[in-house]
């Protein structure tokens, strides 16, 4: 209340004092004080009492930002202390009038607001926080911490923070959709960690999502060894469908068939080649063929002027009847060479009468179901044979070292007749006119699988084995040439179903997959919105002006389907967002705050 500093008696403004001398009123100036809120007095108008009207007057905006921002934690606790009945309406009352000059500056209000987002921080980790439902459940309980001063504001706080906080949380949802969706048209398309994003998308989609893209990634690392100079696509060793149809897709693309085709003729050749180096050339058999003779000869030439001493075993090996068959085709091949055998007797035997005896039990032996002979009678051909191979290689070392030359000038032999057959199988007619066309994977796995037969055949004894021809490196090529085809071919089975999205449609496929992901939709949704009519209609406008980024996004697609290596490293890429991103993702801290955001930017009268 003023006073009138000459007679301490209060007076009002501009009151009316007396000149002594006249007795006529007149107006004197009057000094007034105010009394602060410590019970002390200053002049009005002075700064303390200024301040204490006002104690924000004199503060920065920072320091007003400070305030606002202690003042929401301080408000929780104080509403917390409401709710059990610590505190009064009229404590809130009160606390609310010395802050009334705080909440009316724009910093002391933006200052609360922040106080009041760090202090709710923890409710964006609570189940369910960032569901609708949720965010209305947790913005109620935050409106309920809030003082207030009447039931009525009470009940406006809850009603506040359960409207604001699922209306603030699709808002968030739309504002993030909104700027992934234009992140992915506008920034993706156009870098290169966009578009490797891009492709990384792409990949886990066509792959079957994030744990079936997993189980093919898993499939890329582990993959078997392959053939030296072939290089197979990321569909072949992955063995997964949509992967497939992803490389039938982007190799039907004008601007990158050839890429693939080189890839496919690259293999290909690859095949062929290692097969060749198996079979050699025709100047590669006749060379080992020379050779062989060349060697062999004189060994077999002094094995036969050798006589070995008769015995008993040899005795009952002649006695057999197939001996005897023996003998004579002995006669006739030495005759045929112009040369003429010694017939055995109780007490030797020629190394020379030997070896035609045995090349005419072989013959026998080899060719006995066509001379009519049952299989066991050819069977007992064999073992008369085997047993007169034993006795000669006991009896005369001659000839045994004779025919271990022989047997290994051979193999080499054996091992060019085994790769040529194969090749032949492996490789059409028209490759004899320089075309490196399709192979015939089927009749080079029949022959494999035939193997045996094969070796057989280019040896000329039954029972031969392929694996006793070959070694253990040709066994390992012949295996992997037949694993890359049988790749290749299920690749091929796996990418024949027609209806895939076509390439030239994934960018905007993507880009209204971001849009539509954030808005809460379930993936298989957002994805039939995406790919569906009206996905498709708004894709073309999206797409027009993503044309010119569109062969680098597929160049990167094509190079993660021509690369395993890259390929894994997509599928198993996961957005992993910063600390900031990761929390705003969660969405949930929307709910409780936005009511109450709503409230300090609109305005609450009884803060007023």
């Amino acid at each position: 209340m003023p006073f009138d500093l000459a007679s301490a008696q209060p007076v009002g403004d501009g009151a009316a004092g007396f000149d002594l001398s006249t007795a006529v009123p007149v107006k004197k100036p009057v000094r007034t004080l105010d009394r602060l809120a410590d019970g002390s007095v200053a002049p009005s108008g002075s700064p303390a009492a200024q301040e204490d009207r006002d104690p924000a007057m004199n503060m920065s905006a920072l320091g007003r930002f400070g305030a606002g921002y202690g003042k929401a934690g301080v408000d929780l606790t104080r509403g917390a202390g409401q709710l059990v009945g610590a505190v009064s309406q009229q404590d809130v009352q009160d606390a609310r009038d010395r802050d009334a000059s705080l909440m009316r500056t724009g910093a002391g209000r933006v200052g609360n607001l922040a106080g009041s987002v760090a202090d709710l921080l923890p409710a964006a980790f609570l189940p369910g926080a960032n569901t609708l439902a949720g965010a209305a459940a947790y913005g109620a309980a935050a409106g309920l911490l809030q003082p207030s001063t009447s039931a009525g504001e009470a009940a406006s706080n809850v009603g506040w923070g359960a409207a604001g906080g699922p209306a603030s949380l699709l808002a968030g949802r739309a504002l993030g959709a909104v700027a992934k969706g234009a992140k992915a048209a506008l920034w993706d398309p156009f870098t290169q960690p966009g578009q490797q994003r891009i492709a990384a998308n792409v990949l886990q989609s066509f792959a079957g999502g994030p744990k079936d893209a997993q189980a093919a990634a898993q499939a890329l690392q582990s993959a078997p060894s392959v053939l030296p100079g072939v290089t197979p696509t990321t569909a072949e060793l992955a063995g997964n469908a949509g992967l497939a149809q992803l490389q039938k897709t982007l190799s039907s693309n004008p601007a990158l068939m050839q890429d693939f085709a080189q890839r496919a003729q690259g293999n290909r050749a690859a095949m062929v080649d290692s097969l060749g180096r198996i079979a050699g050339t025709p100047q590669d058999l006749a060379y080992a063929t020379h050779q062989r003779s060349l060697l062999s000869s004189p060994l077999y030439d002094q094995a036969a002027q050798t006589v070995a001493p008769a015995n008993a075993d040899l005795g009952k090996l002649l006695a057999r009847p197939s001996m005897a068959q023996a003998w004579t085709r002995a006669q006739q091949l030495a005759a045929e060479r112009g040369e003429s055998l010694t017939q055995p007797t109780a007490n030797d035997i020629s190394g020379r009468t030997l070896q035609y005896l045995k090349m005419g039990l072989n013959d026998i032996a080899n060719s006995g179901p066509q001379m009519g002979m049952g299989a066991h009678e050819v069977q007992a051909v064999k073992s008369t044979l085997a047993d007169f191979n034993k006795w000669t290689m006991q009896n005369v070392p001659q000839l045994r070292v004779a025919d271990r030359a022989y047997a290994d000038l051979s193999r080499p032999i054996n091992q060019m007749e085994v790769g040529t057959q194969l090749a032949q199988k492996l490789q059409p007619a028209l490759t004899d006119f320089g075309q490196n066309t399709r192979l015939n994977a089927n009749q080079f796995a029949t022959g494999v699988r035939n193997g045996d037969a094969i070796a057989a055949d280019v040896t000329g004894r039954q029972g031969a084995a392929l694996s006793d021809i070959l070694n253990a490196s040709q066994m390992r090529t012949i295996r992997q040439i037949g694993e890359q085809l049988a790749r290749s071919a299920n690749a091929a089975e796996l990418g024949a179903p027609k209806g895939s999205p076509t390439a030239q449609n994934l960018i905007s496929q993507n880009v209204l997959g971001q849009f539509l992901g954030p808005l809460g939709l379930p993936n298989n949704m957002a994805g039939r919105i995406a790919g569906g009519a009206l996905g498709r209609t708004i894709g073309r406008v999206v797409q027009f002006p993503l044309n010119a980024a569109e062969p680098d996004v597929m160049r990167a697609l094509s190079q993660a389907a021509l690369d395993p290596a890259v390929a894994r490293q997509l599928l198993t890429a996961t957005q992993r967002p910063g600390p900031g991103r990761a929390l705003w993702n969660r969405q949930g801290l929307l709910g409780p705050v936005g009511g109450l955001a709503a409230r300090g930017l609109l305005g609450n009268s009884n803060e007023q």
